[in-house]
């Protein structure tokens, strides 16, 4: 009788649980460990490391990486967790204790695991099976019709390299390295022209070379010069040799180069056909029409240039010529922003050095709107520095009619003063003006926008016509020269 009251003490735990009087050290246990994984504290944390645990399978399928990431150790040790708490339960179940309805509990559990494993498995399949089209679709959406990659012969133009996130969309580092090695182990030269960033260049060996270039910008003409006798000197070490050539796009400033050496390489020696050759192999017709070609007129020029510089000086840079910049006249400013010049400000960039101007309030320069409001001359003040081999010229607006385009200004343009005449005025119409150049419904910049640039002579004790040591110019070689910006 005393046998059969034992049996029936309960033991009556906060919460109003009831649990049976531990017979046993290890039911004692037992039943601490049942309070333990019944509390809500413990409940709720391992509803969160569920979520961390999903979590973490996502940035595992962003990654493709065969090393081991701290998201790896993490998935291991919630997992861990997992397998851990599973046992414990098993063991507050008293599955050790054989009994036919405990061996019962023990196969629905297991059945019950079987399943639910395989509603994760099934999950992260459906998972990762989206996760593909989505990053095919990102990467259609950013790329549009333009090939994300472009291999012929020894010559590879590609976008940037990527990790995390914006490997969704662009290139990933990954499957670049693994093609690389793959295709030309030992036998490639990659050439990173962002200025903004950079990567992990053992993944390629260290065989990468860095060309600063900004985003929708030009090559300095001595880098170009130099990337030319590098990569020469690199194409004719081997046969096997190739190279790769990237941006961030894989567009403008990778289009740019590459079109440089095909004039180079004597693959071509017109500038157009070489930008024409690029765009036709960066565009992928079966996806849209539109020309995924070099994008800045700016970049088209420097490209003609090389050639220029080919043709008359023997691949080598001219002569340094020096400028003084006299005035800059905005024609038909009338159909742009407050239409009287008052909303323009501006910058240019030679020799590392960056002079600032503002009509508006006479800094640096004064200015005046023409009788018939069409033409604003802005004269430059004394402050101006010399103006000597690769200059930009960067306009700003104060309107919110003028939208800021490349380079978070209204319009600019790059020259280089070894090609430029002094003697007259460079004109640069909207279609070579960058930013401009885009508005072919001409909502911004009307259809006769131009600008004009304006020099004062120098003695000619202190500046020399561009010559080269190979070949003297002749006066067509003049006219050709000055054609080029």
């Amino acid at each position: 009788m005393e046998g059969n009251q034992a049996e029936d003490i309960v033991e009556v735990l906060p919460g109003g649980d009831r649990y049976a009087a531990p017979a046993t050290r290890s039911e004692k246990y037992r039943i601490i460990l049942e309070r333990i994984f019944d509390h809500l504290a413990f409940r709720v944390a391992i509803i969160i490391l569920i979520l961390i645990d999903f979590i973490v399978i996502i940035i595992d399928l962003t990654k493709n990486s065969l090393h081991l990431h701290p998201a790896d150790i993490i998935s291991m040790v919630i997992s861990s967790i997992f397998v851990i708490e599973l046992i414990l339960r098993i063991y507050i179940k008293s599955i050790l204790v054989v009994s036919y309805t405990n061996v019962v509990s023990y196969f629905r559990i297991v059945m019950i695991l079987r399943v639910v494993r395989g509603l994760r498995i099934l999950s992260i399949i459906r998972f990762y099976i989206e996760k593909r089209e989505t990053v095919n679709s990102a990467r259609l959406a950013v790329s549009q019709n333009k090939r994300r990659f472009v291999e012929d012969e020894r010559l590879i133009a590609m976008s940037f390299p990527s990790t995390g996130v914006t490997a969704l969309y662009r290139n990933d580092i990954e499957d670049v390295s693994k093609f690389f090695k793959q295709k030309h182990d030992g036998h490639f030269k990659i050439y990173n022209l962002c200025s903004e960033k950079g990567y992990d260049e053992s993944k390629f060996d260290n065989r990468v070379e860095r060309i600063f270039i900004d985003d929708h910008n030009v090559p300095k003409l001595a880098e170009a010069v130099k990337f030319v006798k590098d990569v020469d000197d690199w194409m004719k070490a081997d046969e096997e040799n190739v190279l790769a050539v990237h941006c961030r796009g894989g567009k403008g400033r990778t289009g740019t180069m590459v079109c440089i050496w095909l004039i180079a390489s004597g693959e071509y020696d017109d500038a157009e056909e070489a930008l024409n050759w690029f765009g036709e192999r960066r565009t992928d017709r079966t996806v849209g029409s539109k020309f995924q070609g070099v994008e800045t007129p700016s970049q088209s020029r420097y490209v003609g240039y090389y050639a220029t510089m080919k043709k008359l000086f023997n691949s080598q840079l001219p002569n340094h010529k020096q400028l003084i910049l006299d005035k800059i006249i905005i024609k038909n400013i009338y159909t742009f922003g407050q239409m009287d010049g008052t909303d323009l400000s501006g910058k240019i960039y030679t020799n590392n050095y960056i002079f600032e101007f503002n009509p508006s309030v006479e800094s640096n320069c004064k200015s005046r709107l023409s009788e018939d409001r069409k033409d604003y001359c802005i004269e430059i003040g004394e402050d101006c520095p010399i103006l000597e081999d690769d200059v930009k010229f960067m306009f700003f607006s104060s309107s919110e009619k003028v939208p800021k385009g490349y380079d978070d200004c209204a319009f600019y343009f790059w020259l280089n003063t070894s090609f430029v005449d002094e003697t007259s005025v460079t004109t640069l119409n909207k279609d070579v003006l960058d930013n401009p150049h885009k508005d072919i419904k001409h909502k911004v910049f009307g259809s006769d926008f131009a600008v004009q640039i304006c020099f004062k002579r120098r003695p000619k004790t202190e500046q020399s016509f561009i010559h080269s040591a190979n070949k003297e110019p002749t006066a067509e070689d003049h006219i050709q020269i000055t054609q080029e910006i």
